[in-house]
């Protein structure tokens, strides 16, 4: 296992997001716009959630099934 912020790679150039660190494995998901209410949630979601929240807020229909599902109704006024 590699040390904190340490990254061991054979790139030449760029990084991944590989260690098992959590400033390294959570990121904040953002959503701002109209008729989303201002708010701070410390759920965990999913990266495959972000898809079907995007169609939903947007109201555009998905071609195929989403394996996440949509977080517009907590997002929503």
């Amino acid at each position: 296992r590699e040390a904190e912020y340490t990254l061991i790679t054979s790139r030449s150039q760029g990084t991944t997001h590989g260690t098992p660190y959590t400033y390294d494995t959570q990121v904040p998901l953002i959503f701002m716009g109209p008729g989303i209410r201002a708010r701070s949630l410390a759920d965990s979601v999913r990266t495959v959630d972000l898809a079907p929240t995007l169609c939903d807020l947007l109201g555009v229909a998905a071609n195929a099934p989403f394996d996440g599902v949509s977080l517009a109704h907590q997002l929503r006024r």
